[in-house]
């Protein structure tokens, strides 16, 4: 395969043992000669006549046995012992084996299948042009589009994992939105036909760092945004994956309609060198850019960020990338964690959270999500019900985002959670999304028995500078009337912000004026960093600046009759920061069972040697591991027995 780059050898994209892809050049041997390519070889190299690799490759198995090992070159596919590399990378425990190819050899059925025998599980094709006049001038190689295509289809039809790769510059720009309507129809023909079709389109981003990569290839952003927007376009109509190479992508102001292009843009440092420019000292969003790649701001420094400056704008960029709502291999991570004792029945009941959308339509300040996250489909989301529900469990159920109604499917989710024993379905939601009372009155048919809804101020303008979401305050109120009125029980989350903390009292005022109803409660949170951390950190409050709005706020609710439940909790107040915390805790305040260290451990707390003298020690859940590596123990003390 003829690369813009070559890639380390050996070097993995994870430190961890077996995480991660680990590239192994088989061959330095080639079949095309690609005008971008960083090296010209020939077709044919010394290291094809020896068995090198095999020794290369068992050196890479004794220090680490990756997840997935990514064959390259030049053109792997031109390599004799091929097939004995595929074989003994499966051998030793590898799972996926993956060819990076220029993608004519695979027209060779015979040989593919031989390949597959030996281990061969997936296809990184090289294509940059779907027409064979641009196909052979780029490549260099005759016939090139014709047996590329052949070869594709041939991978597909084996039941390989296929995936294209793009390297974008200059010469390939033109051909893309081409290139992203013919595999836009191979990915709809194969699904149609009940193949799974393309695994993705991987747009690699063009760089000269490598000794003999042609300089004049760089293309300004901007200047090939429109071909871009037709080829991403075409591809997510189709349903095709676009995806970037690992920590790689273009910086967050490349493109004029960034949105649109927001799954180009890279979203954690790392990869090829970068750097920042002059005026991207006045953008709010720096922290979290990873900067220009190097070689592209030294041939185009000029005109090529545009920094942000609105705060409302920059939240919606595809930058902050949550770090708890996906585990080490890309899945999402579900629990099913214990949160009470059923004394009838003498055993724990347990709450099972699937987080079945990342996506949101909101962006508060608070939030650590992972919005560019990919949507659960109901099917998985279905055999995550049945795992949990294994055993003779009857879990409660709560469906989280994101925002979970932007699921297509979850009121089908919510049917088959009921159907399988439910004890009761939650829906974690803004509720904003709701279209109209009969909405509600599905969800509550579906089987929704709860909705914990978030609702962060008391004033649109409060909640707009919050959520950075106009307009989303007075559906989230419209929202939670319909669902009172269709019978579900709704608790309003609100998570306290240092900004709007003072607000508290006059946020229990306004519930109580506009929104009483006896389906209704409230909770409360402290908005805090949750690994990855949250969007806007400056936003965080300490419990010690909390404690004090929080008792002035819970007592004026007791006197309207507004139902306070759950100040407790893992993401809640420790009671030691209120001024005094026994008129303001009490059987429904409390709510949490006593716990024990291991309960604490398992939700992230910390607690200090002076909890063991806390009347409250087995109610509180400490503070979050986060807050404490910030702030310390030193807001902790005891609080004296009642009375």
């Amino acid at each position: 395969m003829a690369n813009p780059a070559k890639p380390p050898e050996l070097a993995p994209d994870s430190g961890q043992r077996g995480e991660g892809e680990v590239p192994l050049r088989v061959t330095d041997a080639c079949l095309a000669h690609c005008v971008f390519c960083a090296e010209h070889v020939p077709r044919r190299t010394p290291d094809l006549a020896t068995g090198e690799v095999l020794e290369r490759l068992q050196r890479l198995l004794t220090q680490q046995v990756p997840r997935r090992l990514l064959l390259t070159g030049g053109e792997p596919a031109l390599h004799p012992r091929l097939a004995e590399v595929m074989a003994q990378a499966r051998a030793a425990g590898v799972a996926q084996v993956v060819l990076a190819t220029h993608g004519a050899p695979l027209a060779d059925a015979a040989k593919l299948n031989t390949w597959k025998a030996a281990g061969l599980t997936g296809v990184r094709m090289l294509m940059v042009a779907a027409n064979p006049a641009d196909a052979a001038d780029l490549t260099r190689l005759e016939d090139s589009w014709r047996w590329q295509r052949l070869g594709l289809l041939t991978a597909l039809q084996a039941g390989l994992e296929c995936s294209v790769e793009t390297p974008v510059h200059r010469l390939t720009a033109p051909n893309l939105p081409e290139l992203a309507a013919w595999l836009a129809a191979l990915h709809q023909a194969e699904r149609g036909a009940g193949r799974p079709g393309l695994a993705g389109w991987r747009l690699q981003p063009y760089v000269s760092h490598p000794p003999g990569a042609p300089a004049d290839l760089h293309a300004p952003p901007r200047s090939i945004e429109p071909l871009l927007l037709q080829a991403v376009a075409a591809a997510q109509a189709a349903e095709l994956p676009v995806t970037l190479p690992p920590n790689q992508g273009w910086h967050a102001c490349a493109f004029a309609d960034t949105f649109k292009l927001r799954t180009l843009l890279a979203r954690a440092p790392g990869g090829q060198p970068r750097t920042y420019l002059p005026p991207c000292s006045d953008c709010v969003v720096r922290g979290q850019c990873p900067g220009v790649e190097a070689t592209l701001a030294a041939h185009h420094p000029q005109n090529l960020v545009q920094p942000y400056v609105d705060p409302h704008k920059a939240a919606w960029l595809p930058l902050h990338r949550g770090g708890t709502t996906r585990s080490a291999d890309g899945r999402e991570r579900n629990v099913e964690v214990p949160v009470a004792k059923d004394e009838g029945q003498g055993r724990e009941v347990h709450e099972l959270v699937l987080r079945v959308v990342h996506q949101c339509n909101q962006r508060c300040a608070f939030c650590w999500v992972d919005f560019e996250a990919p949507m659960m489909s109901a099917t998985e989301a279905k055999s995550r019900l049945d795992q949990g529900f294994a055993g003779g469990h009857k879990p409660t159920v709560a469906l989280t985002g994101g925002e979970p109604l932007l699921h297509p499917q979850v009121i089908d989710i919510i049917v088959y959670a009921r159907e399988l024993g439910a004890r009761t379905v939650s829906l974690q939601t803004n509720a904003s999304r709701l279209r109209s009372q009969e909405h509600a009155q599905q969800l509550a048919k579906a089987g929704l028995g709860h909705a914990l809804v978030s609702l962060h101020a008391a004033t649109a303008a409060a909640s707009d500078r919050l959520t950075a979401a106009p307009g989303t305050f007075d559906r989230t109120i419209q929202g939670i009337k319909w669902l009172c009125d269709a019978g579900v029980s709704v608790t309003i989350n609100h998570v306290l912000t240092r900004d709007q903390a003072p607000e508290f009292p006059n946020f229990v005022e306004f519930l109580a004026t506009n929104l009483a109803h006896p389906k209704l409660a409230l909770t409360i949170a402290v908005a805090g960093s949750i690994d990855a951390g949250p969007i806007d950190a400056s936003v965080l409050p300490t419990h010690r600046e909390l404690g004090p709005w929080i008792a002035q706020g819970v007592l004026r609710a007791k006197e309207l009759g507004l139902s306070v439940v759950g100040l407790l909790h893992p993401c809640g107040i420790v009671p030691c920061a209120l001024p005094d915390p026994w008129p303001v805790l009490d059987a429904t305040t409390l709510r949490p069972p006593a716990l024990d260290d291991d309960a604490v451990l398992r939700d992230g707390g910390v607690k200090a040697p002076i909890c063991e003298e806390c009347a409250l020690n087995r109610m509180c859940f400490g503070l979050r591991r986060e807050y404490a590596e910030r702030h310390g123990l030193g807001e902790l003390r005891a609080v004296p027995p009642k009375g």
